[in-house]
């Protein structure tokens, strides 16, 4: 049976992964890999987190099953602090807060969701984006509509498509938005720009899914959090995908969170029996683990102002490491965007050829669009990054 299988693409990004271990020259840099990263290349268990772990140790007293909708404590703590007390309480009759197997399975979740309201349904998505989100929505049944996000080549939002696309868009649509820190470019949505796509998508009765999976790296945890919450209290129907694996540092502990507003209680409740029915054909139930670490910061007031303290700190490193970079945007020009732009990626404006050039000649490895995590460049190895891109790029 097995010999009929057909022959599978790698995952580009786990297959870059491997080729990088593979790599035995010193002066490798890894600039594919979505993780924080410290000048000395480490990616550290946050110092909450492990107060938290340390908590659950000690009071733990069962691991037994918890169910499909998993650790509710964290789904509403989370829920509660995402969207701010007075909305969170505002609309709790018509909310599903369901916790998820981190970002990628509440998108999934969500996905099968749509799919089971509107087989088939559109979902309109800017280019570039998240090579899996294409993945993750055409596995689920759904179509694509896709619209220029950022042209190729080029380190600044295409606005008036965006706009375009909005508008094109009918009821029952369902239209992606990157919170903040959009991946791959960097390039976010202003104030203005958002509220002027939001605005033409209530005008049309399209439903909005705001991907979530960076809070907390552009402007601080708060601000990045405005068209979450812009959505979820004008639209009457809206879909949020949240990812703890970056601000919380839990990356491998899978921790997500979908919430779903719907018209209605009564509509609520048939969403929260259709989310727990396809996560339990899928996995079951999610893992608790990370879940409740975070819910553990989030019940103490410690915890929790530490994690504020300990997130806003990657927020700075960050930005540190993109003004170093685009300082010497002199010697290689490609860096120039990177002052301008938000969170752990850009996309570089070079012919795509080079990135295997990059790799083979000088041991620098990006996905195959060019895009560059910017805090995988390790502290001493910044020289050596932008002589090789100015030398490749010439």
């Amino acid at each position: 049976m097995l010999g009929h299988l057909p022959n599978f693409n790698p995952d580009p990004i786990l297959f870059l992964i491997e080729q990088f271990k593979a790599d035995n020259r010193a002066t490798k840099v890894d600039l594919g890999v979505g993780v924080y990263k410290t000048d000395e290349g480490h990616t550290p268990v946050m110092k909450c987190v492990k107060a938290a772990e340390k908590r659950l140790l000690e009071t733990q007293t069962t691991k037994t099953y918890l169910g499909a909708t998993g650790n509710q404590d964290f789904s509403d703590a989370m829920s509660r602090m995402v969207l701010g007390e007075e909305l969170f309480e505002t609309i709790r009759p018509r909310l599903v807060p369901f916790q998820a197997v981190g970002g990628t399975g509440s998108l999934r979740l969500a996905a099968d969701l749509i799919n089971k309201a509107a087989p088939g349904g559109r979902v309109w998505l800017g280019e570039p984006s998240w090579a899996n989100h294409h993945a993750i929505f055409l596995a689920a049944g759904l179509t694509l509509e896709r619209y220029v996000y950022c042209a190729p080549m080029q380190t600044e939002l295409d606005f008036q498509s965006v706009l375009d696309a909005a508008r094109r868009a009918s009821r029952g649509d369902v239209f992606l938005i990157h919170a903040s820190c959009h991946n791959p470019t960097g390039v976010d949505l202003s104030l203005e720009q958002a509220k002027a796509v939001l605005d033409v998508l209530h005008e049309r009765g399209v439903t909005p899914l705001v991907d979530c999976a960076y809070a907390g790296f552009a402007a601080g945890f708060e601000p990045d959090l405005h068209i979450v919450r812009a959505v979820m209290s004008r639209f009457e129907e809206a879909i949020v995908c949240f990812s703890c694996s970056k601000n919380f540092g839990l990356y491998r502990e899978r921790v997500g969170l979908l919430m779903v507003k719907s018209e209605s209680e009564e509509i609520a409740a048939r969403a929260r029996l259709g989310i727990s029915s396809i996560a339990r054909q899928n996995y079951s139930m999610p893992p608790d683990h990370g879940a409740a670490i975070v819910r553990e910061i989030l019940a103490s007031p410690e915890l929790t102002a530490q994690w504020r303290e300990e997130l806003e700190e990657i927020r700075l490193a960050i930005h540190r490491k993109r003004e170093r970079l685009s300082a010497r945007a002199n010697i290689a020009p490609v860096l120039a965007a990177l002052q301008r732009q938000n969170g752990m990626f850009s996309l570089l404006p070079m012919d795509r050829t080079l990135v295997p050039r990059l790799r083979e000649e000088f041991a620098i490895y990006m996905t195959a669009d060019a895009r560059i995590n910017v805090l995988g460049v390790p502290d001493g190895m910044e020289d050596y990054l932008v002589d090789s891109l100015a030398r490749v790029t010439r």
